[in-house]
């Protein structure tokens, strides 16, 4: 790890290695210190060692420029963005656990704790919608929970492919997870087939709608015990309309969270509403009205 970098630009110490977190194909991740203070880091590595990432960390500037401008206090942005001659780096306050760990965990979570959890989810996606930003990538395990309960959306990077063939899996094992087979919440209007003609491809662009689905994802999950209501075939025979869910989400007792989700969830984007409808309209039914 000698590659971190050793200032930060401020006149105070670099990053400082702790240990390996997750070894992904994209991004590792690395818990380090800096200033103190705990903190994870996103490792990219360069495949050129004159490859510039400006672009990108402008990209990310942006983002935590404009969560600044607003309360934020459910979504966690990267702080900082230091690029050395072989390898970039994405900077984030540590949080000890995500939710996919907790939900397997003891003691097991109470109704009123996966209600809590799904209101705040809710409340992280409006906060987002509100200065116009798209996560992209929402799953249990960039869903980030405190000691306390407190719910944080993490990873918020804009890095990764807004579309990917469904005929070639290559790009959504490099970017997203290698844990699809079990688990895929990506929204099913993101895939294409790379024969198709390109006119025949959904071109409405990164939405809100692309989050709300795979939030429904994980609330479901939530709510079925940390079980996964899409594997990547299953997604797939969805988008061609030939994988029925609504048997998977009828496992869920709470009958308007399973409503909730099943709207979440649609296959035509225009039927998902914003995460302020949600809150809204679920308020006193998915979760406690005093949550407000």
């Amino acid at each position: 790890m000698s590659e971190l970098p050793k200032a930060d630009g401020e006149g105070g110490e670099g990053i400082i290695f702790g240990s390996v977190l997750g070894g992904g194909r994209f991004l590792k991740t690395l818990q380090c210190w800096r200033r103190g203070s705990m903190v994870v880091v996103k490792a990219y590595s360069k495949r050129d060692m004159n490859q510039s990432l400006r672009e990108y960390g402008e990209r990310l500037e942006s983002i935590r420029e404009r969560l600044q401008a607003i309360p934020h206090p459910n979504v966690l942005p990267f702080v900082w963005f230091p690029e050395t001659q072989r390898a970039a780096f994405l900077v984030r306050a540590y949080v000890h656990r995500s939710l996919r760990e907790r939900m397997a965990s003891r003691p097991l979570l109470t109704r009123v704790e996966r209600q809590w959890f799904t209101f705040q989810l809710l409340t992280a996606l409006e906060q987002c919608e509100s200065v116009g930003l798209v996560h992209g990538d929402v799953k249990s395990s960039n869903i980030l929970v405190t000691s306390w309960n407190w719910l944080v959306l993490s990873d918020l990077t804009g890095l990764k492919p807004g579309y990917i063939p469904e005929d070639n899996p290559a790009d959504l094992s490099y970017f997203f997870d290698d844990d699809y087979h079990k688990r895929c919440y990506v929204a099913p209007e993101r895939f294409f087939h790379s024969s198709a003609p390109e006119g025949s491809r959904y071109k409405e662009g990164m939405t809100c709608a692309i989050d709300i689905f795979s939030s429904g994802c994980v609330i479901a999950e939530l709510f079925l015990g940390g079980e996964s209501i899409f594997s990547l075939s299953q997604l797939l025979a969805y988008r061609r309309r030939e994988y029925d869910p609504s048997l998977k989400l009828g496992e869920i007792k709470d009958a308007a969270v399973r409503e909730m989700a099943g709207i979440m969830i649609s296959l035509d984007p225009s039927e998902r509403k914003l995460a302020s409808s949600y809150l809204r309209e679920y308020e006193g039914r998915a979760f406690p009205a005093y949550f407000r």
